[in-house]
C-alpha cells in the first residue's frame, strides 16, 4: 500500500497511491510529515538519528531556510531538535568534499551573464548527477545580482539535464 506526501506538484508520471496528500505551499515534505504526524491516535517514535535525517531535508528543500519559509517551517525545525536532532552532524553531512568543490567551481567559472541578472551555465561534460546541477545553480544564485541561474549539461550521451533556480 503506496502513500504520496510531497510539496512538488504531481507531475505526468505520478506515483499510483491510495491516498495523496500534496501541498506546494509546504516549504518540504518534512514540513508536511511532522504536521501530519500530530494527526495519528497512536505516538509516532522518531530516534535522534531520524530527526536528523528529516532536518537536513529541511535544510536543503529551503536553503538553509532561506526560502520558502514561513513560521510553521520553524515550528517543524523546534520540534525535530526537541526529538533530538543533531545540527552539528547535518552540517557535516551536507559538506562537499574537496572534489566536488573544485569541479562546482570548475564549471561555475564558465557562466555567462544574459540581461545583468540571469547565470547560464552550458557544458558538454556528462555529470550523471543532478544532485550536482542543482549545485551549480545554488552557487550561481550566491553572486550578487543574480535572479536565476541555469546549469545545462549533458546527463548521458542522450540525455540534457538542466537545473534552474531563481
Amino acid at each position: 500500500k503506496i502513500i504520496v506526501i510531497d510539496h512538488h506538484r504531481t507531475g505526468d508520471h505520478a506515483i499510483e497511491s491510495m491516498f495523496s496528500y500534496v501541498e506546494s505551499s509546504a516549504s518540504s515534505t518534512i514540513e508536511l510529515l511532522i504536521e501530519l504526524i500530530n494527526f495519528f491516535q497512536e505516538k509516532v517514535d522518531i530516534t535522534p538519528y531520524e530527526a536528523s535525517i528529516m532536518y537536513a531535508g529541511l535544510l536543503v528543500d529551503t536553503n538553509t531556510f532561506t526560502y520558502r519559509t514561513s513560521a510553521r517551517t520553524f515550528e517543524v525545525a523546534s520540534k525535530l531538535k526537541e526529538l533530538g536532532a543533531d545540527g552539528i552532524e547535518v552540517k557535516a553531512w551536507l559538506r562537499n568534499d574537496v572534489l566536488r568543490t573544485l569541479e562546482i567551481n570548475k564549471v561555475t567559472s564558465q557562466m555567462e551573464i544574459y540581461m545583468d541578472r540571469f547565470a547560464i551555465v552550458a557544458s558538454e561534460q556528462i555529470y550523471d548527477d543532478r544532485s550536482f546541477l542543482a549545485q551549480v545553480s545554488e552557487n550561481l544564485l550566491n553572486i550578487k545580482n543574480i535572479d536565476a541561474a541555469f546549469t545545462i549539461t549533458r546527463l548521458n550521451e542522450s540525455t540534457i539535464g538542466i537545473s534552474a533556480r531563481s
